[in-house]
């Protein structure tokens, strides 16, 4: 069998959950003797393959990429295609959808004959905002017909609540003038809300229709994507799973302060500053250590100079240099902080700092809420109250026994597990068409 990965980003360039599931699922594809290379789009406009961990990536160049309306209409993205000849797959299978790779790219490989899988990572398949909080404070049952998805993410672009609805009401011809006229990216999405729901609606009902599976990765996802029309029978639940071995911490918490640990990239939407915020709220008696290892500072270079400098003024925290031996940072921690501000579909830190016999103090949403049970192997807190994060912090580090009892210690889901299932629906789907 032959299998295409699409990602939008990919390694050595960008480090995330979505890139670390890929090269997690093409290695152990690749050991059950599946032929597996990743196609994703190029930096700088040029075509180029090259190997990364053992399967060869090809990289195409997206001139249509950063104009979602001019990638929506690319019918078939050359480089893309060129990708697909090279490879001849019997599966192409996209795991992001971003103006540079989703709907015309599973399209074109459709109209050859080959089988299309969506596996879908994050919100931003439905959700408008892309974080599915609503207005940014609430969780979203992200229904595409009932939502004020609009006005909901010109809220998160700085738009206040009641102007967003104004713009919603424009007359419909008036705002897909607008809307199709060149003007910058940022005027379009204000000048037609109303219409641009409409193409997202449009969009996502021709990604289900491209896809001949869509896999979920985490049970939230599954049940957004139902609510949205999606025949439950299309859809494979598939979660996520760590890759590698962990050394598992066994026996009481070392002497000492308590060491919390903060894993993840350098975005907002990670919560770092939340964390922070926490620390300070910490009284200066508690025996507590915060130790940072951040991911990512070029993407969100504003907010992470401005994070990274609050957090060396504190005494208590450390940051420590980027790094992906992740086994020594979980094996010198006693706690994983995850504070998320959005639905996450993992994330895999906490499989990770599971894998590793961690406890985890946990934003009470998505992903994290289906892995962390309160109480039992974590504490799960209001993701966005500083407070909470400090007083989970404060009680255990006043709490040894409490830290050693939520250990986890069940067995954790594995990359290799995921890639089992993920290639039992491959198998499902080549034989459905020698079968047709």
């Amino acid at each position: 069998m032959r299998v295409l990965l699409g990602v939008g980003w990919y390694f050595p360039d960008s480090v995330g959950g979505t890139e670390v599931y890929v090269r997690g699922l093409a290695r152990h594809l690749a050991r059950e003797d599946v032929e597996v290379s990743i196609a994703a789009p190029s930096a700088d406009a040029a075509a180029s393959t090259y190997v990364h961990d053992g399967i060869a990536v090809h990289r195409y160049p997206a001139p249509y990429a950063g104009d979602a309306l001019a990638a929506w209409m690319t019918a078939e993205p050359s480089g893309w295609c060129d990708a697909i000849e090279r490879h001849r797959p019997d599966i192409v299978d996209v795991h992001s959808v971003t103006s540079a790779l989703g709907l015309p790219h599973l399209a074109a490989a459709r109209r050859r004959g080959i089988r299309t899988v969506l596996t879908s990572h994050l919100p931003g398949v439905v959700c408008a905002r892309g974080t599915l909080l609503r207005f940014g404070r609430t969780p979203c049952d992200g229904a595409l017909a009932t939502q004020p998805c609009e006005v909901c993410r010109l809220h998160g672009r700085g738009v206040p609540r009641a102007a967003g609805r104004v713009l919603e009401r424009l007359p419909g011809g008036l705002a897909a003038r607008g809307v199709d006229r060149r003007l910058p990216a940022f005027l379009k999405s204000l000048l037609g809300p109303s219409v641009n729901h409409a193409r997202r609606r449009r969009l996502f009902a021709d990604l289900m229709t491209e896809a001949d599976r869509v896999v979920a990765v985490s049970a939230w996802l599954a049940t957004m994507l139902e609510v949205n029309g999606v025949p439950p029978a299309k859809i494979s639940l598939c979660r996520q799973g760590v890759d590698g071995p962990f050394i598992r911490r066994d026996g009481d918490r070392r002497p000492g302060p308590l060491r919390a640990g903060f894993v993840g990239r350098l975005d907002p939407l990670k919560g770092l500053h939340v964390l922070l915020d926490a620390e300070r709220l910490v009284a200066d008696d508690v025996p507590l250590e915060l130790h940072i290892w951040g991911a990512g500072a070029d993407v969100h270079p504003q907010y992470s100079a401005r994070v990274l400098a609050r957090a060396r003024l504190r005494s208590r925290v450390t940051v420590h240099p980027e790094t992906r031996d992740v086994q020594s940072v979980y094996a010198d921690l006693d706690v994983l902080v995850v504070p998320s501000q959005w639905l996450e579909t993992g994330p895999i830190v906490v499989l990770e700092a599971q894998a590793a016999g961690l406890p985890v103090v946990g934003s009470d949403l998505g992903g994290i809420a289906e892995r962390v049970t309160n109480d039992t192997d974590g504490l799960l807190v209001p993701a966005n109250e500083p407070s909470a994060f400090a007083a989970a912090l404060t009680r255990l580090a006043g709490d040894p026994p409490l830290v050693r009892r939520l250990r986890h210690t069940a067995p954790v889901r594995t990359m290799a597990d995921a890639a089992c299932d993920t290639l039992r629906t491959y198998r499902g789907l080549v034989e459905r068409r020698m079968a047709s």
